[in-house]
């Protein structure tokens, strides 16, 4: 497989690694700044291509739409707040 017929990968399987503990962590919105700050330039779509897929080692990623929920213990301090 000397000459692979195509475009070659814009990432390695080290940057799809951080790729994917970054949005795990921060969401996929939410990486982007993150990544930045590690000198890593990525777009929403190309991020959402590279956690969504088996590269780098890890399993892919299922992606949602919407805000995550709140934590129980942050549920229940808000609801406090609003009833007082």
């Amino acid at each position: 497989m000397a000459n692979r017929v195509g475009r070659p990968n814009k990432f390695g399987a080290e940057t799809v690694r951080l790729f994917k503990s970054v949005v795990r962590e921060f969401g996929l919105s939410g990486a982007i700044p993150v990544l930045l700050e590690k000198g890593v330039q990525v777009s929403v779509p190309t991020l959402s291509k590279y956690v969504s897929g088996f590269k780098g080692g890890r399993p892919p990623i299922k992606l949602k739409r919407g805000r995550r929920p709140r934590p129980a213990a942050q549920a229940v301090a808000a609801s406090s707040v609003d009833a007082a």
